[in-house]
């Protein structure tokens, strides 16, 4: 061929061939990744599903731990804002250190259930999420063990919620 469209057809550059090549290479690579993402995104799914059945045992666990705690708190207070002699307040201590006590087993339990909850390392929000929910009941297991050994720490700061452990509710003392 003589002319500019010769100069075209004979110039350097990528065959039919290869370029139908490169055009399925990247039609597989947009699939692979597609498929990828979908498969991560079931995977956190069931992961946020797993870490919200958590933190509702979790906050089931915590009531039925704290509930004779309170309750018997709840009815001694009076006695001790009110200047009890050292006698009523040593007995109503010994009486509050027996209802804590062996309390704490019970958030143990969701505390190791939820530690056992399979999140992928990469996941960082759920990762963070199961790692905070744990330091909270470590927290309030603590908290259950030191007012059986002396419940004078019932008077104190009591454990509060942190920061990420949320599902359907927030874990709560």
């Amino acid at each position: 061929m003589v002319g500019p469209e010769a100069e075209l057809l004979e110039a350097p550059g990528l065959s039919r061939r290869a370029t139908r090549a490169w055009a399925l290479v990247a039609v597989l690579l947009l699939l692979v990744a597609t498929a990828a993402y979908v498969v991560d995104q079931r995977v956190r799914r069931a992961e946020e599903g797993d870490l919200d059945d958590c933190v509702a045992q979790a906050q089931t666990a915590v009531s039925r731990a704290y509930r004779p705690v309170v309750a018997r708190w709840g009815r001694v207070r009076p006695a001790l804002d009110n200047g009890a002699s050292l006698m009523v307040r040593t007995s109503i201590y010994r009486g509050l250190s027996e209802v804590a006590s062996g309390r704490s087993s019970l958030v143990e339990s969701a505390r190791d259930r939820c530690a056992r909850v399979a999140v992928l390392p990469f996941h960082r929000t759920q990762a963070e999420h199961r790692r905070s929910c744990v330091r909270l009941l470590d927290a309030h297991a603590d908290f259950l063990e030191r007012a059986a050994t002396d419940a004078r720490v019932l008077g104190g700061a009591w454990p509060g919620p942190v920061a990420g452990c949320r599902g359907r509710r927030t874990l709560e003392g």
